[in-house]
């Protein structure tokens, strides 16, 4: 992960304290992401400079403005300044997959990839936020996601982005959840961008990479898209002591014993390592409560990707919380009243989902990519038509 830090002043000027990952005459970028489609973004706008996402990002910018985020696939926080114009901006991807944090002292605009860095700056006490904390004991996955678990630290929202200009400051809202029965895409067609989205994370020859492999539905289907993308690659199961919890181990070795060019890792899960030490060492890296074990797991699976040299890690995340993967999840899909089902709730709840594997995976510095979680299969989640759920359209 890479990080961001810095800040922008009201009278137009810009700081900041991490290594600029782009700075030309006109234009600085800072950008912690995956853009899926770089390489064809540069293709059908001529951009020679794609060495980078950064790069290609500033050309792209210089060429569409701000709105050149919506031509985005991918995972992405990206800070940029316009030094001519005298305008930052803080994005954010569709679904908040890349933390992005703001905070508002005086005339300065604080921006950071975590909150604990905004602590840097001597102008910043970090101090619980007792109402964000209450709302998410109370609310869990709904609460209200603009505010973080620290007083006068926010969020950049997903799908959004933050115009700052001299004495102005605008949220401007590029992406929203778009349901299904606008987009009416066909099974096959809904296959067919998966199947391209697995080929543009695995296209990267500069990257080694690694799929987690529960034996689920997912990241069965994620691993062997992978395996027709790869030449080799690992692929990580987590098994517990714990027998009652290794229901789909068995089915990740089937799968992959059927792939000749996968390399499986088993993990181990001790009782003991579920400790409050870990428990304070995850909090930590989340900077928000620890609900659930299976994050002992995702940070035991990062850490071995990283010990397999591994810079990007495929997950199956996101299928589950759009097609019905898990039981528990119906309900979520069966408000009868509509204004209980909102896109704000969708997105929150999805921000929840994958901006915790997101934090997880920061001390092991390695990236992460979730295909379930681009714009294109989002835009494709069940629909509410006539106070009956239909879901018609999903794989």
């Amino acid at each position: 992960m890479d990080e961001i830090l810095g800040f922008f002043s009201n009278s137009g000027a810009f700081s900041c304290k991490t290594s600029l990952n782009n700075s030309c005459s006109d234009i600085v970028v800072l950008t912690d992401s995956i853009i899926y489609n770089r390489a064809e973004l540069c293709s059908k706008y001529k951009i020679k400079n794609c060495c980078s996402d950064a790069s290609m990002l500033a050309e792209l910018y210089n060429l569409k403005g701000e709105s050149f985020v919506s031509e985005l696939r991918g995972d992405f926080s990206i800070v940029l300044y316009d030094r001519n114009k005298e305008e930052g901006f803080l994005f954010r991807d569709r679904l908040g997959t890349r933390p992005l944090l703001y905070s508002q002292v005086g005339d300065k605009i604080y921006f950071a990839s975590e909150a604990k860095c905004l602590s840097t700056y001597k102008e910043i006490a970090l101090k619980p936020n007792l109402k964000r904390i209450i709302a998410n004991l109370f609310f869990w996955f709904w609460a209200d996601k603009s505010e973080t678990y620290f007083e006068n630290v926010f969020n950049v929202m997903p799908g959004e982005y933050i115009k700052i200009r001299t004495g102005s400051i605008e949220r401007i809202k590029y992406w929203d959840i778009v349901h299904n029965k606008y987009i009416k895409l066909k099974v096959n067609e809904v296959q067919n961008e998966l199947v391209k989205v697995m080929r543009m994370v695995c296209n990267d020859s500069q990257h080694k990479i690694a799929t987690l492999l529960s034996g689920g539905v997912d990241s069965s289907l994620v691993t062997s898209l992978a395996s027709k993308n790869l030449d080799d690659f690992f692929a990580l199961t987590v098994k517990y002591d714990d027998s009652e919890d290794n229901n789909d181990f068995e089915f990740a070795q089937k799968v992959a014993k059927q792939l000749v060019n996968v390399k499986h890792i088993t993990n181990y899960i001790p009782p003991s390592f579920i400790n409050l030490n870990n428990l304070d060492m995850l909090t930590y890296h989340l900077e928000e409560c620890v609900w659930d074990r299976v994050y002992f797991s995702m940070y035991t699976n990062y850490k071995a990707a990283k010990n397999c040299g591994c810079d990007i890690v495929i997950s199956g995340q996101g299928a589950d919380e759009s097609w019905l993967g898990y039981y528990h999840y119906y309900p979520l899909y069966k408000f009868t009243n509509k204004e209980q089902f909102t896109t704000d709730n969708l997105l929150n709840y999805f921000m929840n989902r994958s901006i915790r594997e997101r934090k997880n995976v920061t001390e092991s510095a390695i990236e992460i990519a979730n295909g379930y979680l681009d714009k294109t299969i989002k835009n494709n989640i069940p629909f509410l038509k006539d106070n009956s759920w239909e879901c018609s359209n999903s794989i």
